[in-house]
């Protein structure tokens, strides 16, 4: 279906499946090929691979069509800038985190771009974006998409399902790398929550790509989510 590599390098197996790492925290950033073009989740990290992320999916012959933001913190969020034209969609609870800590996100952005030594980023302006209220099934470049809500981790969080590509993308979820976190208005039993919501989409796929690390084999992400809970 797809192959990854840790780092930048970016692999396809055209019509199928994108999946790019950026080495800050082995941060993912997914594409998917739909009837009428690409649809990525999230955003790769360090300055130029969004833009290079762009170019890579160019060659396959196809636009893309729309940027699938998992949840507000700033490093699922680079994406957009690079994509113009391209429809941004957000769950409801993103785009309220983005309305009412939008400076304080960009502030963490800046200070993260300073501490490497470069000047800072901005984030685009996203208040024009399609907000939907999960659970709810959409249509996106010629395809169906599932948004399912998994706040927890924060206060936000949509996980998409690409039910025709048997692919889940759950955020900062189900990740061998990263232990759960709590933080910016989540909560221990929302996440919780989350885990039972997304054990319960596992039979569906064949492959999850977290927002942090490799992609799993759904047996394999039953054991994260084990250890997590």
């Amino acid at each position: 279906m797809s192959r990854t590599t840790h780092g930048w390098a970016p692999y396809v197996d055209p019509p199928g499946v994108l999946v790019v790492h950026s080495a800050p925290w082995d941060t993912t950033s997914t594409a998917l090929r739909m009837r009428d073009g690409w649809v990525v989740v999230d955003s790769p990290v360090e300055p130029g691979e969004p833009e290079g992320l762009l170019r890579t999916l160019a060659k396959e012959g196809a636009p893309v069509r729309a940027l699938l933001v998992t949840h507000a913190d700033w490093d699922h969020l680079l994406m957009p800038p690079a994509l113009p034209g391209a429809e941004v969609v957000l769950e409801r609870r993103t785009a309220a985190r983005l309305t009412a800590h939008g400076p304080a996100i960009a502030a963490e952005l800046a200070a993260y771009d300073r501490a490497a030594g470069r000047a800072p980023r901005t984030l685009a302006d996203l208040s024009a974006a399609r907000v939907v209220d999960a659970p709810a099934t959409i249509a996106v470049a010629g395809g169906r998409v599932e948004v399912h809500p998994v706040p927890g981790h924060t206060a936000d969080g949509a996980a998409y399902l690409f039910p025709d590509a048997a692919v889940l993308c759950p955020g900062d979820y189900l990740s061998p790398v990263e232990e759960p976190l709590v933080d910016r208005g989540g909560s221990v039993a929302a996440y919780l929550d989350a885990l039972d919501l997304l054990e319960s989409l596992l039979g569906r796929i064949d492959r999850v790509v977290p927002g942090h690390g490799p992609v799993m084999t759904p047996a394999e992400a039953r054991a994260v989510l084990r250890d997590h809970r």
